[in-house]
Protein backbone atom coordinates (compact mmCIF):
# COMPACT_ATOMS: atom_id res chain seq x y z
CA UNK A 1 0.00 0.00 0.00
CA UNK A 2 1.45 3.68 -0.88
CA UNK A 3 2.27 6.15 1.87
CA UNK A 4 -0.33 8.41 2.78
CA UNK A 5 1.83 11.04 1.19
CA UNK A 6 1.60 9.41 -2.66
CA UNK A 7 -2.58 8.18 -1.61
CA UNK A 8 -4.77 9.62 -5.03
CA UNK A 9 -7.43 12.46 -4.20
CA UNK A 10 -10.39 11.17 -5.80
CA UNK A 11 -13.91 12.08 -5.30
CA UNK A 12 -14.27 8.26 -3.65
CA UNK A 13 -11.44 8.23 -1.29
CA UNK A 14 -12.72 11.66 0.55
CA UNK A 15 -16.42 10.89 1.17
CA UNK A 16 -15.18 7.30 2.35
CA UNK A 17 -14.69 8.20 5.61
CA UNK A 18 -17.92 8.86 6.40
CA UNK A 19 -18.98 5.58 6.87
CA UNK A 20 -19.08 1.90 5.56
CA UNK A 21 -18.52 1.18 2.06
CA UNK A 22 -17.87 -1.91 -0.33
CA UNK A 23 -15.54 -1.73 -2.71
CA UNK A 24 -15.29 -4.70 -5.09
CA UNK A 25 -12.75 -5.66 -7.52
CA UNK A 26 -13.65 -7.65 -10.45
CA UNK A 27 -10.13 -9.53 -10.97
CA UNK A 28 -8.41 -11.37 -14.38
CA UNK A 29 -11.35 -9.54 -16.42
CA UNK A 30 -11.30 -10.71 -19.90
CA UNK A 31 -11.26 -7.59 -21.79
CA UNK A 32 -8.97 -7.22 -24.56
CA UNK A 33 -9.47 -5.30 -28.17
CA UNK A 34 -7.87 -7.30 -31.41
CA UNK A 35 -8.30 -7.02 -34.86
CA UNK A 36 -9.68 -10.01 -36.16
CA UNK A 37 -10.00 -10.42 -39.95
CA UNK A 38 -12.16 -7.21 -41.63
CA UNK A 39 -12.86 -6.21 -38.01
CA UNK A 40 -10.39 -4.16 -36.35
CA UNK A 41 -10.50 -3.08 -32.31
CA UNK A 42 -13.14 -5.61 -31.56
CA UNK A 43 -13.33 -6.70 -27.97
CA UNK A 44 -12.39 -10.85 -27.85
CA UNK A 45 -14.97 -13.25 -26.81
CA UNK A 46 -14.50 -17.18 -26.63
CA UNK A 47 -17.88 -17.52 -28.08
CA UNK A 48 -17.47 -15.12 -31.34
CA UNK A 49 -13.22 -15.66 -31.79
CA UNK A 50 -12.76 -18.99 -31.22
CA UNK A 51 -10.60 -20.03 -34.25
CA UNK A 52 -8.91 -16.56 -33.82
CA UNK A 53 -8.27 -17.41 -30.33
CA UNK A 54 -6.70 -21.08 -31.12
CA UNK A 55 -4.70 -19.61 -33.83
CA UNK A 56 -2.69 -17.31 -31.67
CA UNK A 57 -2.21 -20.11 -29.00
CA UNK A 58 -4.29 -18.26 -26.65
CA UNK A 59 -6.62 -19.76 -23.79
CA UNK A 60 -10.61 -19.08 -24.91
CA UNK A 61 -11.29 -19.31 -20.92
CA UNK A 62 -9.12 -16.35 -20.43
CA UNK A 63 -11.65 -14.03 -23.17
CA UNK A 64 -15.00 -14.02 -21.16
CA UNK A 65 -16.33 -10.34 -21.19
CA UNK A 66 -19.94 -12.02 -20.69
CA UNK A 67 -18.73 -12.77 -17.20
CA UNK A 68 -17.81 -9.30 -16.30
CA UNK A 69 -21.10 -8.13 -18.04
CA UNK A 70 -23.16 -10.04 -15.59
CA UNK A 71 -21.10 -9.44 -12.93
CA UNK A 72 -21.67 -5.39 -13.62
CA UNK A 73 -24.98 -5.95 -14.10
CA UNK A 74 -25.59 -7.30 -10.92
CA UNK A 75 -23.26 -4.64 -8.68
CA UNK A 76 -24.50 -1.59 -10.16
CA UNK A 77 -28.27 -2.67 -9.90
CA UNK A 78 -27.96 -3.91 -6.68
CA UNK A 79 -29.49 -1.97 -3.43
CA UNK A 80 -26.11 -0.91 -2.38
CA UNK A 81 -25.12 0.59 -4.99
CA UNK A 82 -28.29 2.51 -4.96
CA UNK A 83 -27.40 3.49 -1.42
CA UNK A 84 -23.99 5.05 -2.59
CA UNK A 85 -22.32 2.29 -0.51
CA UNK A 86 -20.42 0.53 -3.24
CA UNK A 87 -17.27 1.29 -5.54
CA UNK A 88 -16.37 -0.98 -8.12
CA UNK A 89 -13.03 -1.14 -10.13
CA UNK A 90 -12.03 -3.82 -13.21
CA UNK A 91 -8.39 -5.01 -13.16
CA UNK A 92 -8.27 -6.94 -16.98
CA UNK A 93 -5.96 -9.77 -17.93
CA UNK A 94 -3.40 -7.10 -19.65
CA UNK A 95 -2.72 -5.37 -16.20
CA UNK A 96 -5.55 -2.04 -17.07
CA UNK A 97 -6.83 -0.66 -14.07
CA UNK A 98 -10.67 0.36 -14.79
CA UNK A 99 -12.66 2.46 -12.20
CA UNK A 100 -16.41 2.33 -12.64
CA UNK A 101 -18.35 5.56 -11.68
CA UNK A 102 -21.65 4.15 -9.38
CA UNK A 103 -23.81 5.99 -11.78
CA UNK A 104 -23.18 4.39 -14.73
CA UNK A 105 -25.97 2.01 -16.70
CA UNK A 106 -23.78 -0.96 -18.00
CA UNK A 107 -26.40 -1.59 -21.60
CA UNK A 108 -28.45 -4.38 -20.72
CA UNK A 109 -27.58 -6.42 -24.61
CA UNK A 110 -24.29 -8.06 -24.51
CA UNK A 111 -23.64 -6.51 -27.93
CA UNK A 112 -23.93 -3.04 -26.86
CA UNK A 113 -21.59 -3.93 -23.76
CA UNK A 114 -18.36 -5.32 -25.76
CA UNK A 115 -19.41 -1.85 -27.83
CA UNK A 116 -18.73 -0.21 -25.24
CA UNK A 117 -16.26 -1.84 -23.67
CA UNK A 118 -14.36 -1.86 -27.37
CA UNK A 119 -14.94 2.10 -26.79
CA UNK A 120 -13.23 2.61 -23.29
CA UNK A 121 -10.25 0.39 -24.09
CA UNK A 122 -9.16 2.79 -27.20
CA UNK A 123 -10.78 5.99 -25.80
CA UNK A 124 -9.40 5.64 -21.90
CA UNK A 125 -12.40 6.98 -20.74
CA UNK A 126 -16.42 7.38 -21.19
CA UNK A 127 -18.19 10.13 -20.78
CA UNK A 128 -21.89 10.57 -19.32
CA UNK A 129 -23.54 11.89 -22.65
CA UNK A 130 -24.35 15.43 -22.48
CA UNK A 131 -22.16 15.94 -18.97
CA UNK A 132 -18.15 16.11 -18.14
CA UNK A 133 -18.66 13.17 -15.88
CA UNK A 134 -16.28 10.04 -16.44
CA UNK A 135 -18.45 6.79 -16.26
CA UNK A 136 -15.57 4.36 -16.80
CA UNK A 137 -12.00 5.42 -16.83
CA UNK A 138 -8.89 3.79 -17.65
CA UNK A 139 -6.94 4.86 -14.24
CA UNK A 140 -3.10 3.92 -13.50
CA UNK A 141 -2.29 0.99 -11.06
CA UNK A 142 -2.46 -0.22 -8.35
CA UNK A 143 -6.14 -0.11 -6.93
CA UNK A 144 -4.87 0.63 -3.37
CA UNK A 145 -4.09 4.01 -4.18
CA UNK A 146 -8.04 4.16 -4.55
CA UNK A 147 -8.74 2.44 -1.36
CA UNK A 148 -9.73 4.03 1.64
CA UNK A 149 -7.49 4.41 4.71
CA UNK A 150 -7.89 1.29 7.35
CA UNK A 151 -9.90 -0.72 4.58
CA UNK A 152 -9.89 -4.51 4.87
CA UNK A 153 -9.30 -6.29 1.94
CA UNK A 154 -10.73 -9.62 1.23
CA UNK A 155 -9.56 -12.20 -1.30
CA UNK A 156 -12.67 -15.05 -2.52
CA UNK A 157 -11.79 -18.45 -3.24
CA UNK A 158 -13.46 -21.85 -3.79
CA UNK A 159 -10.45 -23.88 -2.22
CA UNK A 160 -10.63 -21.48 0.91
CA UNK A 161 -10.20 -24.00 4.55
CA UNK A 162 -13.38 -22.04 5.93
CA UNK A 163 -16.80 -20.28 5.01
CA UNK A 164 -17.50 -17.02 5.97
CA UNK A 165 -20.61 -15.21 6.51
CA UNK A 166 -20.59 -11.88 4.85
CA UNK A 167 -22.68 -11.03 7.99
CA UNK A 168 -19.81 -11.70 9.92
CA UNK A 169 -17.13 -9.51 7.97
CA UNK A 170 -17.69 -6.06 9.56
CA UNK A 171 -19.02 -5.96 13.43
CA UNK A 172 -22.11 -4.02 13.92
CA UNK A 173 -21.62 -0.52 14.14
CA UNK A 174 -18.22 -0.12 12.52
CA UNK A 175 -17.11 2.57 9.98
CA UNK A 176 -14.51 0.68 8.16
CA UNK A 177 -14.35 0.01 3.99
CA UNK A 178 -14.16 -3.35 2.86
CA UNK A 179 -12.53 -4.27 -0.46
CA UNK A 180 -13.41 -7.99 -1.89
CA UNK A 181 -11.22 -9.52 -5.24
CA UNK A 182 -13.74 -10.90 -6.92
CA UNK A 183 -12.43 -13.45 -9.78
CA UNK A 184 -14.49 -12.22 -13.32
CA UNK A 185 -13.25 -14.82 -15.05
CA UNK A 186 -14.64 -18.83 -16.66
CA UNK A 187 -11.42 -20.90 -14.16
CA UNK A 188 -8.13 -20.08 -12.69
CA UNK A 189 -6.92 -18.58 -9.76
CA UNK A 190 -7.06 -14.83 -8.77
CA UNK A 191 -3.49 -13.25 -8.10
Amino acid sequence: MAPPSKRLKTEENEGADDGQRLIVILENCGLQLANVGKDRNVLLCSNKHNDYLKSKKMDPSKYRPDIVHQCLLMLLDSPLNRASRLQVYMHTINNILIEVNPQTRIPRTYDRFCGLMAQLLQKLTIRAEGSSVKLLKIIRNPVELYLPVGCRKLLTSFQASNFVSCRDLLPEGSNQSVAIVVGAMAKGKVG
